[in-house]
């Protein structure tokens, strides 16, 4: 590895799938990701082996790309929060999901499939995919300094997963998630982390003239009790569903 490559900015690790963001890999801080894995799958004294280098289709000199991780399973998401490339320079960001080429094998390679913006609320300067987490069939993104809900309040980003069983299936915004106490530069989710239906934020800026005072705990569960556009009563289940059994209008 060359020296001032950033290797390590970030990682994430999810059963025998490693990922570390490498901000300045080429030396025109565009980013990169890599992936590793375990060469004995469940083998703790594995030695681990480098699978993919992930970069963005459409990458520029000081996008930052990597600066985020997050794996879960055989998907991957990047988030890209720098508007320094001329691309970005009207929407603040973005993250990128790739999966395996071959879903549960180690040893695959792997792909870009989507592209993830704050559409309709796209702005520069927004550093929408400062934060990215991954579970199931649901991804995060934090924007910290959206400014939906106040001046560089910040906000966090919920995406859907439209097909549960396909792992190359498009992803559909659902929510936007912003705290009722934040204000101006609150820069409500710069970190997040989901498990499940639980997502945290932090929210280290001002909140009340009180600087570095909060972490922000939502639920996102599907409410069972009101009948989702695409089904009756009872059609969602108690962690947040996607496609054909709950519609993102399902969330409450």
């Amino acid at each position: 590895i060359a020296a001032h490559v950033r290797f390590g900015t970030s990682v994430s690790l999810d059963g025998d799938t490693l990922v570390v963001g490498c901000l300045n890999y080429n030396g025109d801080w565009g980013g990169a990701a890599y992936v590793f894995t375990r060469s004995v799958a469940g083998s703790l004294n594995s030695a681990w082996i480098q699978r993919a280098r992930l970069l963005a289709h459409d990458r520029a000199s000081y996008d930052l790309f990597g600066l985020s991780v997050a794996v879960n399973g055989d998907t991957v998401v990047v988030g890209l929060p720098s508007n320094h490339g001329n691309r970005i320079s009207s929407n603040g960001g973005a993250a990128y999901i790739f999966t395996r080429d071959s879903a549960g094998v180690l040893s695959s390679s792997w792909s870009q499939q989507y592209k993830l913006e704050s559409t309709p609320d796209k702005s520069s300067g927004d550093r929408f995919g400062v934060s990215v987490a991954v579970d199931g069939q649901n991804i995060a993104v934090g924007s910290q300094r959206e400014d939906a809900f106040g001046a560089d309040a910040g906000a966090v980003y919920i995406f859907l997963r439209n097909h549960q069983t396909n792992i190359n299936s498009p992803w559909t915004l659902a929510r936007t998630i912003g705290s009722s106490h934040a204000s101006a530069n609150s820069y409500f989710g710069i970190a997040i982390s989901m498990k499940g239906s639980a997502l945290v934020a932090g929210m280290p800026g001002l909140e009340s003239g009180v600087t570095g005072r909060s972490v922000v705990i939502y639920t996102t569960a599907c409410d069972a009790s009101v009948a989702p556009t695409n089904g009756g009563v009872g059609d969602c289940t108690s962690t947040l569903a996607s496609g054909s059994t709950c519609q993102p209008t399902c969330i409450s």
